[in-house]
């Protein structure tokens, strides 16, 4: 018998992230910098920490606890960003 998916997940926190991400991908690959996409990575990473921070029920966004969320993609979208600022220079 098929498993009935769950009612209370919502996906869309997830595909926003996913999109950005790809967005990201996409400017490295085809834009005049590759450090532009390493921004527009790392900011749709730091927007997901944000919705997880603030979203109640954030879907499959939600992995761990909160906080380990939270600190992890902050972190990681906050070295992108800055390993982005920092090609800049060189």
């Amino acid at each position: 018998m098929a498993q009935e998916p769950k009612k209370d997940r919502i996906g869309w926190p997830y595909w926003l992230v996913l999109a950005g991400a790809a967005a990201g991908v996409a400017v490295a690959l085809t834009g005049p910098q590759v450090w532009h996409g390493a921004v527009v990575m790392g900011a749709a990473i730091l927007l997901g920490a944000l919705i997880r921070l603030v979203v109640a029920k954030p879907g499959d966004l939600a992995v761990r606890t909160k906080a380990l969320d939270v600190l992890t993609l902050g972190g990681l979208g906050g070295a992108l960003v800055l390993s982005g600022a920092l090609m800049v220079m060189f």
